[in-house]
C-alpha cells in the first residue's frame, strides 16, 4: 500500500504534466497566430497590436508593423490606438451603471432629458442603446474640415434632430451614431459631469484602465500610434484626425490592448455591473444587437463584441463566453476607398482548430469592360434571399457592397475567379451558363451560393 507521501508525489506529477502540456499547446498556438499575423502584416491587411487570451491567460500579445513610419518606430504592446465604435459598449455600460444606481431607467423617454426633442415621447433610452430609435445617423468624411476642430454639441445635434424618423421607434434596427451621441448627453445630464469624466469615474478608474481616454488629437504620449489613410510598401499617408467632440460617445475613445483586456475580464467576471445586467446587455434586441454589443457567431462559436472604424484606425473586440476566449485587434490604418476587414475570421479559426490560410499579397489581371459589365447586378444568398451583394463598376474596377455595410474591390486572378481586396482568404467565382451570368460562388469557411436576381 502506497504511503500518503507517495500518493502526494503522484498527484503533484500529474498536475505538473497537465500544466506543462497546456503550456506546450499554448506555445504552439501562439506560434501559429504569430505566423499568421506576420503574413497579414506583410500583405498589408493588419498593422497594429493584438492580444489573444483564454481562461484568463494571455496566449499572444504583440505589435506588428509601424506605429510611425516617419520615425521608424514599431507597434508594440503599449501602443495607443483610437478604437472608433468600440466606444459604444462603454457608453452603454455607463447607462446601465446609472440604472443600477437608480439614477435613470432604460425605459425613460427621451423627452425626459430633452423636452423639445421631436418625437421624444416615443423614443426610449433602450431604443437608443439598441439602434431601434428610428433617428437618422450622422457620419463624417476625412475631408470634412469642420470635424478637425472642436464643435459644440448643439452643432452635431442639429445635424439630425429635426430630420423625420426613419421608422417607428422599436420596430426596426438601423445602426445610428446619433443615438449614442444622445446617450452621451444623457450621461452628462444625469451625472452632472462631462461624458469623459463620467466614463473615467464609472469604468476606467475601477478597472484601472490608465492608458485609455478620448481627446486623441491632443494626447501627448510617445506611445501614440499614427493613423494612416494609406499604409503599404510604396505609399504612406497620415490621416486627418477627427476631433473627439465630433465622434464623442459614439466613437471618440482611444486605448491599448492591455486596457481592453481589463475590459474583457470585467465582461467575463461580472465586474462593475450585476450579472443580470451584463446578461441583459448581451441579449439581442433586434437582429444581433444588444445594449452596445453585437451578439453573433464565427467559426461555429458564439461571441459578444464590437468593431470600430474611425479615420486612420480600425479595431475588433471579441469575447467567446463558452470558451472564455478574448480576441483584441487594434489597427492603425484605414483606407476608406478600400476598407479592410480585420482578420478575426482566421484568428478565431486558428484558436478553434478550424481551417485557415496564411495571407498572401493580391495579384490582379486585367478584365475586359464587356466582361466586367456582365458581372454587375444584385445577387441574393440562396439560403437567405434577403441578404444581398450588389456588384458595381467604378473606374473600370468591380466593387461589391456586402450586406449594405462594406464595399470592397474585387481582384481577378482569371476571367471568372476573384478575391475581395482586404478580406483575407475569401475566394469567389462567377458562374456562367449559356452565356449568362447566373450566380457567384464564394468560399470562406464553406461554400456560399449567391444567385443573380437583377
Amino acid at each position: 500500500m502506497k504511503s500518503n507521501k507517495s500518493i502526494l508525489l503522484i498527484i503533484i506529477s500529474i498536475i505538473s504534466y497537465t500544466i506543462l502540456k497546456a503550456q506546450g499547446q499554448n506555445d504552439s498556438l501562439a506560434q501559429k497566430l504569430d505566423e499568421y499575423l506576420n503574413s497579414a502584416n506583410k500583405a498589408h491587411t493588419f498593422n497594429g497590436a493584438v492580444l489573444i487570451a483564454q481562461h484568463g491567460k494571455i496566449i499572444l500579445e504583440k505589435g506588428y508593423g509601424y506605429k510611425d513610419v516617419a520615425n521608424k518606430t514599431l507597434n508594440d504592446t503599449n501602443s495607443i490606438f483610437q478604437i472608433g465604435s468600440n466606444t459604444k459598449p462603454f457608453t452603454a455600460t455607463a447607462i446601465l451603471i446609472l440604472q443600477q444606481e437608480g439614477k435613470l431607467f432604460i425605459n425613460d423617454k427621451l423627452s425626459k432629458y430633452f423636452p423639445d426633442y421631436p418625437n421624444g415621447n416615443k423614443i426610449t433610452i433602450e431604443n437608443l442603446l439598441t439602434h431601434t430609435s428610428g433617428i437618422p445617423g450622422y457620419d463624417v468624411e476625412e475631408t470634412d474640415t469642420i470635424a478637425w476642430s472642436p464643435v459644440s454639441k448643439e452643432f452635431i445635434l442639429n445635424i439630425f434632430k429635426n430630420d423625420s424618423l426613419e421608422f417607428e421607434p422599436g420596430t426596426k434596427y438601423k445602426y445610428s451614431n446619433a443615438g449614442y451621441f444622445l446617450l452621451g448627453m444623457i450621461i452628462e445630464k444625469v451625472t452632472g459631469k462631462s461624458y469623459e469624466q463620467a466614463i473615467r469615474n464609472m469604468i476606467f478608474g475601477p478597472l484601472q484602465m490608465v492608458h485609455s481616454g478620448f481627446d486623441f488629437i491632443h494626447l501627448k504620449d510617445t506611445l501614440k500610434a499614427t493613423g494612416y489613410a494609406v499604409l503599404n510598401d510604396t505609399m504612406q499617408r497620415p490621416v486627418h484626425l477627427i476631433d473627439s467632440t465630433v465622434s464623442y460617445a459614439a466613437g471618440a475613445m482611444y486605448s491599448t490592448t492591455g486596457d481592453m483586456y481589463k475590459w474583457a475580464r470585467a465582461n467575463a467576471t461580472n465586474q462593475i455591473l450585476s450579472a443580470d445586467l451584463w446578461k441583459k446587455a448581451f441579449t439581442p434586441y433586434k437582429e444581433n444587437y444588444g445594449y452596445g454589443w453585437i451578439i453573433d457567431s464565427i467559426n461555429g462559436k458564439n461571441y459578444i463584441g464590437h468593431s470600430g472604424g474611425i479615420m486612420g484606425f480600425t479595431s475588433y473586440f471579441l469575447y467567446f463566453p463558452q470558451e472564455d476566449v478574448t480576441i483584441i485587434l487594434l489597427n492603425n490604418f484605414l483606407d476608406e476607398a478600400n476598407p479592410i476587414v480585420l482578420p478575426v475570421q482566421d484568428v478565431s479559426a486558428i484558436i478553434f482548430n478550424k481551417p485557415y490560410k496564411l495571407v498572401h499579397a493580391e495579384k490582379a489581371i486585367a478584365i475586359s469592360d464587356s466582361v466586367l459589365n456582365s458581372y454587375t447586378g444584385t445577387y441574393a444568398l440562396s439560403s437567405a434571399p434577403k441578404r444581398t451583394i450588389i456588384v458595381t463598376k467604378e473606374n473600370n474596377v468591380l466593387q461589391a457592397n456586402l450586406a449594405g455595410k462594406v464595399t470592397t474591390q474585387m481582384i481577378f486572378q482569371t476571367n471568372t475567379k476573384f478575391e475581395f481586396k482586404n478580406i483575407p482568404n475569401t475566394e469567389g467565382e462567377f458562374i456562367i451558363e449559356n452565356g449568362k451570368v447566373i450566380k457567384i460562388i464564394i468560399s470562406q469557411n464553406g461554400l456560399f451560393e449567391w444567385n443573380k436576381i437583377k
